[in-house]
């Protein structure tokens, strides 16, 4: 996931914007404003916004049931600017009530979203900080995710169609009020908490541009809900990189070496032998990879390139444990715990 965030203003500026929108397809409308300030080495910006539709309609004119949804964000950031250094840090929260479309039903201009539908919570924290040496710099960037999941479903209970009508009635009261407290709480109920970090140093010497650099992962999935998409499991992710860049006068070399290692540690999920069981799961994955690319000016008018390069992917938790229903998918999916990493060659001539 790449994210683009929003620029701070200019030295010593300052500005604010609001901004309306209105849709009306959904009858949507969405509104977000945002403040900005710079100094000469403080800066600050901060932006809120909200949304809400109802359900969109077709070319025909039918509403499709449940396709409703409501947005509210907030996002801030502060920096620091100097000679030598530099830093910012940012912060951004997002709360969304998202309806799930099942079939064509009722057809209205309500907002809030019918069964079934998700409620997601996401903080996102960043850092990236740059130190200049004389003749060197060091770049680390570190972030923090921390999504919370939840869908409500409809509770279908049909232990009671059967009885005798003597009881009927005083069932039928029980089975609405389960069905009102099974509401209250969540089918599923996901959280996922990731830290990110990237710490990369550049030295200069003479006509070669070189990087050394280490990069990894901590994620953790955790469930709390009666449905289980993929089980309780830490990933670890740790990656360490070396590359030069070479100059000459009418040709460039580029040369690479990167070595990768993945841990995940998935807890048993669900009762042996039933159907959606999950074993646990304890795998390792690793690779070393190397690049190297050679540019040439063979003459004034022609250029010739060429590259290799190898490439790694290891198996993600979806694709080694899920054993279920994927509602947002539409499909079951069931992982394979035997998946090998995959390995790639490439090979550019121009």
């Amino acid at each position: 996931l790449y994210l683009n965030p929003e620029s701070f203003e200019l030295p010593n500026q300052t500005s604010g914007d609001i901004n309306l929108n209105y849709f009306t397809n959904t009858l949507g409308y969405g509104a977000n404003a945002g403040f900005k300030t710079s100094g000469n080495k403080f800066k600050f910006l901060v932006r809120g916004a909200y949304a809400s539709n109802a359900d969109y309609e077709t070319g025909d004119g039918t509403g499709v049931t449940n396709s409703r949804f409501i947005e509210a964000d907030i996002k801030t950031g502060v920096a620091y600017q100097a000679t030598k250094f530099k830093t910012e840090l940012r912060y951004n929260y997002n709360e969304s009530n998202l309806g799930i479309p099942e079939e064509i039903g009722v057809q209205d201009n309500e907002r809030d979203p019918l069964l079934p539908n998700q409620e997601i919570a996401t903080h996102i924290l960043s850092s990236k900080t740059n130190f200049f040496f004389r003749k060197s710099s060091l770049e680390a960037t570190f972030g923090y995710i921390f999504n919370d999941r939840k869908e409500f479903e409809e509770h279908h209970d049909h232990e009671h169609e059967h009885e005798h009508e003597e009881g009927e009635e005083h069932e039928e009261e029980e089975h609405e009020e389960g069905h009102e407290e099974g509401e209250e709480d969540p089918a599923l109920d996901m959280d996922l908490s990731t830290f990110n970090y990237n710490v990369q140093f550049n030295p200069q010497w003479g006509s070669m541009t070189t990087i050394f650099g280490v990069q990894g992962m901590h994620q953790k999935n955790e469930n709390f809900g009666e449905e289980v998409l993929i089980p309780n499991a830490i990933t670890n992710d740790f990656g360490v990189l070396a590359t030069s860049h070479i100059h000459f006068n009418k040709s460039d070399l580029q040369l690479g070496l990167r070595y990768d290692l993945r841990s995940i540690n998935g807890k048993e999920s669900g009762i042996v032998g039933d159907e959606e069981y999950i074993p646990s799961l304890d795998k390792n994955f690793n690779s070393f990879n190397a690049a190297v690319g050679y540019r040439a000016d063979l003459t004034d008018n022609i250029l010739f390139r060429l590259n290799l390069a190898t490439g790694f992917r290891a198996p993600n938790l979806s694709e080694l444990t899920s054993n279920g229903l994927h509602s947002g998918a539409n499909r079951v999916e069931i992982g394979n715990p035997d998946l090998d990493s995959e390995q790639n060659v490439q090979v550019d001539l121009a």
